[in-house]
């Protein structure tokens, strides 16, 4: 059904981000798996373009795999990770709106 969904908005709208269909601008994510595959790749000049924060929420997500899936145990350095992870896309994201809004 999700599939479904974003063939029709493709189809219709050229785009699959409903905050991009809806305001005209792209979200807060917009880039990071294309950002997160270039990191993967050692394509980090792209990764960079896509989203700056990929290298962030990269490390969060490597970091709660390895706390989670191999030490088997909780630990608050992910949790202060993916904060810093999100502060940092919310920041990037004003300075979008900014750019996008006076450029």
């Amino acid at each position: 059904m999700v599939a479904v969904i974003l063939i029709v908005l493709q189809i219709l709208f050229n785009e699959v981000c409903p905050m991009k269909i809806v305001f005209g601008m792209s979200c807060p994510a917009c880039g990071l798996t294309h950002a997160v595959i270039y990191i993967l790749t050692f394509q980090w000049s792209k990764s960079l373009e896509c989203n700056p924060t990929g290298f962030l929420w990269f490390f969060a997500i490597l970091n709660w795999c390895w706390f989670r899936y191999i030490r088997g145990k909780k630990s608050q350095i992910v949790i202060f990770l993916f904060i810093i992870s999100g502060l940092a896309s919310i920041v990037v994201y004003f300075f979008k709106i900014v750019y996008f809004l006076y450029y």
